[in-house]
Formats: structure tokens, sequence, C-alpha cells
């Protein structure tokens, strides 16, 4: 496969420039710190595979960032220090080992700054994202999971309930990542479990959340706040 040719890079690259443009906006002081923080966690993704995000991002595809000029203050500075390196990895050339290996170095020392920089950016009001069970039925035969029921049967515990409503799914897995939590509700919107999303897991063309089950949260058995918006499983709010 012509991967270049193919566009094989496109969905990392849309989310690299999308994060690139959060942190400019944060810098110009057109958006709250938080904004800064949920694009740091899409940028994460990419943490450990500097070397594919450079072919994602350079090359013939520039960022194009609002003006960077905003608030002097240590998460904007952040921010648009972010939103620079990410300019300028992308205005590296498409050409050979040399201009790829500067691309990747770039990246790896973002990557750092972005880590070390996510506590100036605060932990913000949090994203969502909800998943609403269906009925109760039998999982597929060999369930990655290693479940056998699948859906929202009464009386679930929140375990149960976090357990069924991880995956599988068709997510957007990048989307998802850069959500806080996960909150599992039940056809009558009631809450059955929250978790703080940590990774995801793929499984063929499904996704599977991994995350930290949020035990007696106080929303758990009470109506959500932010009823399901469509007839999709996944929503993210």
């Amino acid at each position: 496969m012509d991967f270049v040719g193919e566009d094989y890079y496109r969905e990392g690259r849309a989310a690299l420039h999308a994060a690139a443009h959060a942190m400019a906006l944060v810098a110009g002081g057109r958006a709250a710190p938080d904004l800064a923080r949920r694009a740091a966690r899409v940028i994460a993704v990419f943490k450990d595979n500097a070397e594919s995000a450079a072919d994602a991002i350079r090359g013939g595809h520039p960022v194009l960032l609002p003006p960077l000029a905003g608030p002097d203050t240590v998460p904007a500075r952040a921010a648009r220090t972010a939103a620079v390196a990410l300019q300028e990895a992308a205005a590296i050339p498409w050409r050979g080992d040399e201009e790829w290996t500067a691309c990747v170095k770039l990246l790896e020392k973002t990557f750092r700054l972005v880590r070390s920089a996510a506590v100036f950016w605060g932990s913000g009001a949090g994203s969502l994202l909800q998943i609403r069970l269906g009925p109760s039925r039998p999982a597929r035969a060999g369930d990655a999971l290693g479940r056998t029921m699948i859906g929202w049967r009464p009386g679930m515990t929140e375990t149960e309930a976090w357990e069924t409503g991880r995956g599988l799914w068709r997510l957007h897995a990048q989307r998802a990542l850069a959500q806080d939590e996960v909150q599992i509700i039940a056809p009558s919107q009631m809450v059955l479990a929250v978790a703080q999303i940590t990774g995801i897991t793929r499984h063929g063309v499904r996704h599977a959340l991994e995350g930290r089950l949020l035990s007696g949260d106080a929303r758990v058995g009470k109506p959500t706040t932010t009823p399901h918006p469509s007839r999709n499983p996944i929503a993210y709010l």
C-alpha cells in the first residue's frame, strides 16, 4: 500500500492539528486553560510513538493557527509553546531520514513539554463520554472481555455495569481518550457507574475502555444530569 498516497495518517494528522489549534486558543486568551488540558490528552495518545506522529504531521500539511498573542500567564505560555512546536513539526518537509529524525526529536520534546505543563492547565470541569446500555442479552461467543452477558438488567452493581458498558464499541478512539470520564447509564437514563478513562484497547474494528471505576460516586443511582442526546449508545458530552 502507498501509505502516503492513501493518506494513511489522516486521522492522526487531524488530531494533532486540532490539538495545536486548541492550544493556540488558550495561548491567545480565547479559551480557558481547561481546553489545553483536553488537547494534551489527545496529544498523549502519540507520546509513545513519535515516529508515527512525525509521519502524520509533516510534509505539505501546515498547521494553521489563530493569533498566539495573549495573556502572559503560565498556562498561556505553556500552551503557546506547545502550539508553536506542533506548527514547526508540520513545517518540516517530507524528504529523507534527516528531516524525519528532526521531526521525531521535536515531537518528543513537545510531548515532554505537554506532560510537564499539564499541571498548569488544571483539572477543569471535565468532559464526559456517556454510554447507554441496551437490554440484557448474551455476549457473542469468545467475547474479548470474557463476558457471558451484556446490556442492562435490574439490580446491576457498579462493577457489573462498568464491565458490560466499557466495550465493545465502534469508538472514535482519540475523541474518547480526550474525555475525562465515562458514565454508564440505563435505558431509563439512570446512572449505573462512573469511571475515569485511562486508556483504550482495540479488538478488531471495536474498542474497549480501560479505566478506574469511581465506586460510590454520588451520581450513581440517580437520573443523569446530561440526558443522552440520540439513539446512538455513544455520546461525547
